[in-house]
């Protein structure tokens, strides 16, 4: 009886770990970006969160170069969508007015 309650717990913390990850941990989309890590997101593989952290203008800017005006970027668990173009930023606030 232990086991096979045991074996539903951990079936089910398989489920909503699988479920956390796929939902909110995933890259979206066809923008670029570093694929998450689950509750840290992106802040320990670029080492905002490391012993000796690195500054957030300047991972920032490594990401830039990387991939381009527009990336995506997590800070934990929020979702960012960095957009460095001035021209980008204008025809996503403003399509109307080409």
């Amino acid at each position: 009886m232990f086991s096979i309650t045991v074996a539903i717990v951990v079936l089910f913390l398989a489920v909503v770990y699988y479920y956390l990850k796929s939902v909110y941990f995933t890259l979206r989309g066809p923008i670029p970006g570093i694929s998450p890590q689950l509750l840290f997101g992106n802040v320990l593989q670029t080492g905002i969160l490391a012993l000796k952290p690195a500054s957030l203008p300047d991972v920032l800017i490594q990401l830039r170069d990387k991939f381009g005006d527009v990336y995506q970027f997590w800070f934990g668990s929020m979702h960012l969508i960095m957009i460095n173009c001035l021209e980008d930023a204008q025809y996503i606030g403003c399509p109307e007015n080409d």
